[in-house]
């Protein structure tokens, strides 16, 4: 199968930082789909987490905003989220901004929220406009073993590092929901975000209509990366497509 990467040009440029940096940015992305205020997407809703300050949820937010979508952003902290909410809504575009305050810092807290959400993913859903899920995951997930008797390290010390490499279980959730509901037009996939403008092609990039249970990174379908690759090589490792993992979780 054909790998889906029309921006790879852009990842080839040599300076990817500050001055220079050739690679599309959000923005760019959405006026590349031709989708700003797009009519498609007039009281569609947009679910963007991890929307506190220095996280990458804000910014997405801020390009989801361009298409005339309603959005709703998550954070721990409802003042923080509202100060973020109310910084949205200054930029004067159609769509309702809401924040709900939610903590998904666990691995169960994902599923649960799913679980809520998956009946109003499945009536808003059509053949010709899939509701979509993209689990932002970490690049960590390379070198990681699942625990699954601490899936969220309620029997082992919890570290940065070792919530990172437990993202690989996140990949296999996303990987196990997409073959279970497709059939109801709601795909599923994982990306490590590599910055905003990755995760609004996700969101929103006409390539993923009909698509999911792929691994997404820098803008382009992922590439299967060596069992010794480091966990910045890029890619995805090959326990992220592990079927018994991902059937035992």
């Amino acid at each position: 199968m054909t790998r889906i990467a029309p921006y790879a040009e852009q990842r080839e440029h040599m300076n990817v930082k500050g001055p220079g940096d050739a690679r599309r940015t959000a923005t760019q992305i959405i006026e590349h789909q031709g989708l700003v205020a797009h009519p498609s997407w007039a009281d569609r809703v947009v679910l963007t987490t991890g929307c506190s300050a220095g996280e990458l949820g804000p910014e997405t937010a801020k390009a989801m905003r361009l298409i005339g979508a309603d959005v709703y952003i998550t954070s721990r902290e409802r003042s923080k989220g509202q100060k973020i909410t109310n910084e949205l809504l200054a930029d004067g575009k159609p769509g309702k901004v809401e924040v709900i305050s939610i903590d998904l810092g666990s691995f169960k807290s994902h599923s649960l929220l799913f679980n809520l959400l998956k009946d109003a993913l499945l009536a808003s859903a059509s053949p010709s406009f899939n509701s979509r899920i993209f689990v932002v995951v970490a690049a960590a997930h390379h070198r990681a073993e699942i625990s699954f008797d601490s899936l969220d390290f309620d029997k082992t010390e919890y570290t940065p590092l070792g919530a990172h490499d437990q993202s690989l279980a996140d990949i296999l959730f996303a990987n196990e929901l997409d073959p279970r509901y497709q059939c109801q037009n709601l795909r599923a996939s994982s990306l490590d975000p590599s910055g905003t403008a990755s995760t609004v092609w996700a969101a929103v990039g006409k390539e993923w209509e009909v698509r999911g249970g792929l691994y997404l990174d820098e803008c382009a379908d992922g590439w299967l990366t060596p069992d010794d690759a480091l966990y910045y090589h890029g890619g995805y490792a090959p326990q992220a497509f592990d079927l018994r993992t991902q059937k035992k979780l």
